[in-house]
């Protein structure tokens, strides 16, 4: 897989078993490759080039920016969205259990409208399933205790719910040490996916990275 930014003539290939790690050591730089990365990833303008055996995929949906490890959520309005989707199908592959519930909660509605000093309400006979799901509160168990955990959950979560190409982090050395660095990694080799770190330095180079530097002058530099 290939990623291309034309802004800074830089490709990126991903290689199997190796996290990919981008350093920008010049600030403005850093602010503005992130910046088109997440306004991309949100179906803005392109910035970037994602391609898959010379055919290009659709960006803001097969990559996933978490601009800070912090503010990962295994709830957020993307998986419970797919969550819902998933179950829906399920009750509809049911159908004579789904019209059952329905009947049986319709006519419990219904009972009290009738009894209510408000004649004038209605109904819907065909309500959105989803709303059941929001009802009962269904969402993803997050039994994680530390941040590696969490970040190790969400991309277990959003490989198989998502299908997303690549993830993106910015800044994530800054809250794990080599240890989990390392751990993270194996998982990553594991689960056989496509990870971009951008950092704003290299000063722990790690043999499970290929790492593209852009100094201070906008050159670049490979290891």
């Amino acid at each position: 897989m290939k990623l291309v930014y034309y802004e800074l003539d830089l490709k990126i290939e991903f290689n199997e078993n190796k996290v990919t790690l981008l350093v920008l050591e010049s600030p403005c730089l850093f602010q503005k490759v992130v910046t088109d990365l997440y306004q991309q990833s949100l179906g803005d303008q392109q910035f970037y080039v994602l391609s898959e055996n010379q055919k290009e995929l659709e960006f803001n949906k097969q990559v996933d920016v978490v601009l800070s490890p912090l503010n990962i959520d295994l709830n957020n309005k993307k998986i419970i969205s797919r969550v819902y989707g998933h179950l829906s199908d399920l009750a509809n592959e049911e159908l004579n259990k789904k019209l059952e519930l329905n009947n049986s909660v319709y006519c419990y509605l219904e009972n009290l409208v009738s009894s209510s000093n408000y004649p004038f309400l209605e109904i819907n006979i065909d309500p959105r399933w989803d709303n059941l799901f929001k009802m009962y509160d269904i969402k993803v168990r997050d039994e994680t205790e530390s941040l590696l955990e969490r970040i190790i959950e969400y991309l277990k979560l959003n490989s198989s719910l998502m299908n997303y190409e690549l993830f993106v982090f910015v800044g994530l050395k800054q809250f794990l040490d080599d240890d989990q660095l390392e751990e993270l990694y194996k998982m990553i080799e594991l689960l056989k996916l496509h990870v971009l770190l951008i950092e704003s330095n290299d000063s722990r180079y790690n043999s499970y990275e290929d790492m593209y530097i852009f100094d201070q002058d906008l050159c670049l530099i490979r290891r």
